[in-house]
């Protein structure tokens, strides 16, 4: 079935990211949300990144310093100041973590659908993320109605991105990962 038909009538798939293969949803949609924690066997009080088509999108979801160049930090997951829309288990004291793919084809996916989607690791909460397809826990498999392929991504790596906190007066590096320089290189840190 076609993957943004699935994720309109709230169905999870399969999607590999720009980093690593996860679990997607729509980001609006609190009963796919759950239908994520479910299959990972995540409680509702982790956080989960939301992947954005681009800095038009963003914006109404999320505020942000305009003195950051938001479109040289494609790539790095920002925790930013929440504005509203979306579901509210990925609102974490009153901040969402977002990121503009570092993939044409996933901000051309997420642009066609029109909606944030939901992006956290295809695999068990607290076991390692998956390097490949293959890797992908079947029970998670089975609970996903699409699977996504990002021509774009042919690596193994199954590093996460770079978590960077915006939400106060300066930039906190929350998790290191892919795209670390680039951050640092932008937000000068």
């Amino acid at each position: 079935m076609d993957a943004i038909e699935c994720l309109s009538r709230g169905d999870i798939i399969l999607l590999q990211t720009d980093t690593i293969w996860g679990v997607s949803c729509d980001a609006t949609d609190c009963a796919a949300v759950k239908k994520v924690l479910l299959a990972k066997r995540r409680d509702e009080s982790s956080a989960m990144i939301i992947l954005v088509s681009g800095p038009e999108m963003l914006s109404k979801y999320a505020e942000w310093s305009h003195k950051y160049d938001i479109t040289k930090l494609v790539g790095v997951s920002l925790v930013l100041p929440y504005k509203g829309g979306l579901c509210s288990l990925l609102v974490k004291k009153g901040t969402v973590c977002a990121r503009i793919p570092d993939s044409q084809f996933l901000r051309d996916f997420i642009s066609r659908f029109g909606k944030p989607i939901v992006s956290t690791s295809a695999n068990i909460h607290k076991q390692p993320a998956p390097a490949s397809k293959e890797d992908i826990p079947e029970e998670i498999v089975r609970a996903a109605s699409s699977i996504v392929e990002n021509p774009a991504n042919t690596s193994r790596d199954n590093t996460p991105s770079t978590v960077v906190d915006l939400s106060g007066k300066e930039p906190v590096i929350v998790r290191e990962g892919r795209n670390l320089e680039r951050a640092k290189s932008v937000l000068k840190i």
